[in-house]
C-alpha cells in the first residue's frame, strides 16, 4: 500500500492539533502540499526557509521543497503563480520567480 496525505498549507504540518488527528504517520507514504508560493525565496537559494508565509510570517520553516518529517516524504511545491493579482503592483514582479512544476515518479 502507498497512501498520500494531501495537504493544502503545510504549515499545519507540524501543529499538533492537527498532527494529533493523524493516528499513525508510519502509514503515510507521502504527503504533497502547496499554498507556500515557495515562500517568495529565489529558485536558487537551496533551502527550506522561505522569505514569508501565506499568513505574513517571516522567515518560516519547512516551505518549500523535499525533505521528511516522522520518517515521512514531504514534497511541497512551489507552484506556478507567486504573487497573485491581489497583491496589487507586486504581481508584476512574477517574472523573478519561475513556475515550479514538481514530476513525482513512484515505483
Amino acid at each position: 500500500k502507498y497512501n498520500i496525505l494531501l495537504a493544502h498549507n503545510p504549515i499545519y504540518l507540524v501543529k499538533k492539533e492537527t498532527t494529533k488527528k493523524i493516528d499513525d504517520w508510519s502509514y503515510i507514504s507521502l504527503v504533497l502540499s502547496g499554498h507556500t508560493h515557495g515562500g517568495l525565496m529565489p529558485e536558487f537559494i537551496k533551502t527550506h526557509y522561505g522569505i514569508v508565509s501565506p499568513a505574513k510570517r517571516l522567515l518560516p520553516k519547512n516551505i518549500r521543497g523535499k525533505f521528511c518529517i516522522n520518517r515521512t516524504n514531504i514534497i511541497i511545491s512551489n507552484g506556478v503563480v507567486k504573487l497573485s493579482y491581489c497583491a496589487g503592483v507586486l504581481h508584476k514582479f512574477n517574472f523573478l520567480f519561475p513556475i515550479s512544476i514538481d514530476y513525482i515518479n513512484i515505483k
